[in-house]
């Protein structure tokens, strides 16, 4: 859990560089709790180390502390929505403080283990629901990825030399190893 100090100089950067970066997003919130945050939640919990929502700064306005409109509505919305809608559920982590006297929240999202990943959107199903942190955007993970961790799931093994493979394992490498390769992740614009 990060302490008050540490949040002050995670805004500092933050405003200091005028940019998100790929374990941190910046929310307003000012009018309400923002939409689609399932997409940062199971991006952050699918990425190593997680990643922290800041809510209360505004991006068009340079990342300047505008504060959120309620803080307690906004720890139970987003609490809610990971506990009830995600697979696995998330323990989001709070932290509120008031600078300028606005009202900022941060709330870190913990990495969830591997064996457990991906973490989805229950009611998009995978692999829409499964979001991926690629530099400061969410991205939808692939059937190959999604599989891929299936298959480290099951066979944690598998690709270790110094282990004896299965039979099963063996089976079910090559079974994936048949998959195409995407060589454009989901949720980028055609041509791009």
């Amino acid at each position: 859990m990060m302490s008050l100090k540490e949040l002050r100089q995670l805004i500092n950067e933050v405003q200091k560089r005028q940019t998100e970066s790929d374990h941190v997003e910046v929310k307003a919130a000012s009018g309400g709790t923002p939409k689609r945050l399932y997409e940062s939640l199971s991006a952050f919990a699918n990425r190593t180390g997680g990643g922290v929502l800041l809510f209360g700064l505004d991006e068009t306005k340079d990342f300047a502390i505008v504060g959120v409109g309620d803080a307690h509505r906004l720890q139970e919305e987003i609490t809610h929505l990971a506990s009830a809608h995600m697979e696995p559920a998330l323990r989001p982590l709070f932290l509120v403080d008031e600078i300028e006297d606005e009202t900022v929240v941060a709330v870190e999202i913990e990495e969830i283990p591997a064996a457990q990943k991906p973490c989805f959107y229950k009611h998009a199903g995978l692999p829409k629901g499964a979001y991926l942190q690629v530099e400061n955007q969410q991205l939808i993970s692939s059937h190959c990825s999604i599989t891929r961790r299936w298959i480290w799931m099951i066979c944690p093994h598998h690709g270790n030399p110094n282990r004896k493979s299965s039979f099963i394992r063996q089976k079910t490498a090559a079974a994936v190893s048949r998959f195409p390769l995407r060589t454009k992740p989901y949720g980028l614009p055609k041509g791009g």
